[in-house]
């Protein structure tokens, strides 16, 4: 009694239904069969979601930036150190790394970003996606351009903004944003 027997063929459809969203094909269960999943699947529509980018533009980006992609698929699910220093990332880089962080950065304790060609709308696009990552401690910015591309570049509108968009982080202890175009009146 409590023992529930499900016949292989169902295990098996489930696992290859599992495996095609994953990869953003068409699944092989019918809809009223599946229940909606926690996160977006990758390459799929819904995976420019939780990066706040819509599935055209994610698409494009991945193609523009499939070094970056391929590298970031790559990494194991649970990585807690992702070091992308001096990989000359820029805006569609930023589009592929925030749908990754948004779909699996929950294990991600360390994030090192510096020496890239990051302006301000592409680090606005990896910083919004961060919640994503509640075990999130370490974030290093240091030598981006994060001052270029501002509508605002009056002093201590770049620290505020850093500001804004890192409160959504509790668990950040250190921040490094050497040589990012920071000035005295941006501390924040």
């Amino acid at each position: 009694e409590g023992t529930y027997l499900i016949p292989e063929s169902l295990i098996l459809q489930a696992y290859q239904h599992h495996a095609l969203v994953r990869l953003g094909q068409v699944s092989n269960v019918a809809p009223h069969k599946t229940r909606p999943r926690k996160g977006p699947a990758v390459g799929a529509g819904g995976g420019g979601g939780g990066a706040g980018v819509d599935p055209e533009s994610l698409k494009r980006a991945i193609a523009a930036a499939s070094r970056t992609h391929r590298w970031l698929e790559g990494l194991p699910t649970q990585a807690e150190r992702i070091s992308m220093s001096g990989m000359q990332m820029g805006r569609e880089d930023a589009v592929v790394l925030a749908d990754w962080l948004a779909r699996r950065g929950r294990a991600v304790v360390e994030l090192d970003l510096r020496c890239n060609s990051l302006d301000r709308p592409g680090m606005e696009l990896v910083l919004r996606a961060l919640p994503n990552c509640p075990k999130l401690a370490g974030l290093a910015l240091a030598e981006n351009p994060l001052a270029m591309g501002a509508a605002d570049s009056s002093s201590g509108a770049l620290g505020a903004w850093l500001g804004e968009l890192l409160v959504a982080v509790p668990k950040l202890e250190k921040l490094g944003l050497a040589s990012c175009g920071l000035e005295d009146g941006d501390m924040l």
